[in-house]
């Protein structure tokens, strides 16, 4: 290709917009694509990935969604798909903690998820980076926008001989947008009826709202 100098345009850009003018997906990988492919690992052994936030300038992911393009960030264990969006944070997300919970209980809160019109989207009881994960979602249309509320539920494996999981989280969030009604009174209800259960399975003392919060 002929790049031109000077500030005109170059024929390299005409022909890259043109290669691309068809492409309606774009799919990366994360180890070692937006992360430096290094791991790290805390005091508590959790092991941690870090993302440089210029990847946001040198992938064009804003733009991406103006076109609608697909996005797809396609990890070891599963694979997100965001329709129209820019990968970026959910605008809307709600999270739960227990720092332990009885192993007995667990399918107990599967269960409440499903029984509420959820259906799980992963194998369930994956392992990823230390942890064990199902992921589920539920459809919601509305007049706006046809999207999802997705529910991330992961904790920790312990000794054979204990009777309890540790560091139970749950992230329920909407990929799309932060504005409709519908999908923000969803996230609010189920929330709610998993804060409910968790606190009569776990204890009133072993549950909180929010991110997992620092010793």
């Amino acid at each position: 290709m002929i790049v031109r100098k000077r500030g005109r345009r170059t024929a390299a850009r005409t022909s890259l917009s043109r290669a691309l003018k068809g492409v309606r997906l774009f799919a990366t990988d994360v180890d070692g694509v937006l992360t430096d492919g290094g791991m790290y690992y805390s005091e508590s052994g959790d092991e941690l990935k870090k993302f440089n936030t210029r990847d946001g300038i040198g992938i064009p992911f804003e733009n991406m969604r103006k076109r609608c393009f697909r996005s797809s960030i396609i990890f070891g264990s599963f694979c997100i798909i965001y329709p129209c969006a820019a990968f970026q944070y959910p605008p809307v997300e709600k999270e739960l903690f227990s720092w332990r919970i009885p192993k007995s209980e667990v399918e107990t809160i599967k269960e409440t998820i499903l029984g509420n019109g959820y259906r799980r989207i992963t194998k369930d009881n994956y392992f990823y980076e230390g942890a064990i994960v199902t992921q589920y979602a539920k459809e919601i249309s509305t007049l706006q926008i046809n999207s999802r509320v997705q529910i991330m539920l992961s904790f920790k494996e312990t000794d054979a001989q204990s009777a309890f999981y540790k560091n139970m989280g749950i992230s329920i969030a909407n990929l799309d947008r932060d504005d409709i009604l519908e999908i923000n009174d969803e996230i609010s209800r189920i929330e709610e009826i998993i804060y409910k259960k968790l606190l009569e399975v776990a204890g009133e003392n072993n549950v909180a709202r929010g991110r997992r919060p620092r010793p």
